[in-house]
C-alpha cells in the first residue's frame, strides 16, 4: 500500500515542477496561468509522462478496488487503516476539479477512489462513523456534479450512507436529475439479468443498487423520478424491484 502512496506522492511532484514552467513559459500579453483543471488537460498532449503514470496509478487502483469489495474483516481492516487518508486527500486536493473527458487518466482515478468508498460504505458499516469524522461527506460532495452519470452516481451514492438519520441538511444534496435516475435504473436492469446478479459492464450488484435506491429516495423529488421514470421502465415494476 505504501507502493501507491509513494508513487502518487512523485506524480504530484513532478505535477508541480512541471506547472511552474509551463506557466513560466506563458509569457504573452493574452496568456494567463493555467489552472489545476486546465493543466490536467494540458498535460495529456505537452506532458505524457505525467498523465501515463497517472494511468499506471489507475491499474493499481483497480487491485486496490477489487480488494475492497470482498467483505473479509481483517484484509479489508489493513487495507482501509492503510488507504483511507490517501484516498480521501488525492480526491480533496490532487484530484478536484475535475473537467476533463472520461478516457482520462485523471477521471479514471477518480472513479476508483469513489469506487473504493462506495464498497467501504456498502459492505463495513463500522467504517462509516470514522468516515463522516474524516470529512468525507464534504469531501465526496465535490464530485456529486461531475459531467458523467458515472461519477455522479457514484458520488452520490456513496454520499447517501454517510448521511445521518436527522442530517436533513445535507439530504439535498444526493437529489437526482432524471438523467442519473435512469442511469441507475439502466445499472440495475443489467444486473438484475446478470446470472449472478453482479453487472459486469457497471460493478454493481443488485443488493448494492437497490439499497442505494433506498438511501436516495429519502428525498421526495428523487422518489418521484423514480416513480416516474420507473413508469417507463415497466419491466422493473414487473420484476417487483419497486413492488
Amino acid at each position: 500500500m505504501s507502493l501507491i502512496k509513494d508513487y502518487w506522492a512523485e506524480i504530484m511532484n513532478e505535477f508541480e515542477l512541471r506547472r511552474t514552467e509551463t506557466n513560466a513559459s506563458r509569457s504573452g500579453p493574452d496568456e494567463t496561468p493555467l489552472t489545476t483543471s486546465q493543466l490536467w488537460g494540458h498535460y495529456l498532449e505537452h506532458q505524457k509522462h505525467i498523465t501515463s503514470a497517472v494511468h499506471n496509478c489507475f491499474s493499481m487502483m483497480i487491485i486496490i478496488w477489487n480488494g475492497s469489495d470482498v467483505k473479509e474483516d481483517e484484509t479489508n481492516k489493513a487495507m482501509y487503516d492503510g488507504l483511507v487518508d490517501f484516498l480521501l486527500h488525492t480526491l480533496d486536493n490532487d484530484l478536484h476539479p475535475l473537467e476533463v473527458k472520461p478516457d482520462h487518466p485523471q477521471h479514471k482515478m477518480v472513479k476508483a477512489n469513489l469506487s473504493v468508498l462506495h464498497n467501504w460504505c456498502n459492505k463495513f458499516e463500522k467504517y462509516i462513523p470514522d468516515l463522516r469524522q474524516k470529512d468525507a461527506l464534504r469531501i465526496v460532495a465535490k464530485y456529486k456534479d461531475s459531467a458523467t452519470s458515472t461519477l455522479r452516481t457514484k458520488s452520490i451514492l456513496t454520499y447517501s450512507y454517510l448521511l445521518t438519520e436527522n442530517d436533513d441538511h445535507n439530504k439535498s444534496v444526493i437529489e437526482m436529475n432524471d438523467e442519473d435516475i435512469t442511469y441507475l435504473l439502466r445499472v440495475l436492469r443489467d444486473a438484475i439479468d446478470s446470472p449472478n446478479g453482479h453487472s459486469k459492464k457497471y460493478g454493481y450488484h443488485v443488493d448494492e443498487l437497490i439499497e442505494g435506491l433506498n438511501n436516495i429516495a429519502v428525498v421526495d423529488s428523487n422518489k418521484r423520478r423514480l416513480v416516474d421514470v420507473s413508469c417507463h421502465q415497466k419491466s422493473l415494476i414487473k420484476d417487483g424491484v419497486f413492488a
